[in-house]
């Protein structure tokens, strides 16, 4: 492949990769809404035995695999179930952005240092 080529192609992979990435990173938390975690964890499903108004709920954020932990508890001191709602579909989504962002970055840095190798090999010859 000539080096212009795979450069710009390797461009175009991050220019495409990096937005796609960021953006499926960004919605892979929601569940309903762009609640907080807590909120959209109250809006999800309860757990069976979980009382739907005495009951403590609290969400956190999973980096990867994209979704949410929700922890339901009767009250205050007793323990918690814990429901982890996994977004599969922004994770493969994310994952292969990222990666196309990724492989655009090493092409066109591939690219770039052949060329320049090429054009010092030239100079080199020149002066000889």
């Amino acid at each position: 492949m000539e080096l212009r080529t795979a450069k710009t192609l390797g461009i175009l992979a991050m220019v495409i990769g990096t937005p796609v990435a960021l953006l499926t990173h960004t919605i892979g938390w929601i569940q309903t809404g762009w609640d907080p975690a807590a909120v959209q964890c109250q809006h999800s499903e309860y757990p069976d035995g979980i009382d739907l108004y005495s009951s403590r709920v609290s969400g956190e954020k999973i980096l990867y695999p994209l979704g949410l932990s929700c922890t339901y508890a009767a009250s205050e001191t007793s323990p918690g179930i814990t429901i982890r709602h996994y977004r599969w579909d922004a994770t493969a989504l994310f994952t292969a952005a990222a990666a196309l962002a990724l492989a655009g970055t090493v092409v066109a840095l591939r690219a770039e240092r052949k060329q320049e190798l090429i054009t010092e090999s030239k100079e080199e010859r020149a002066t000889t």
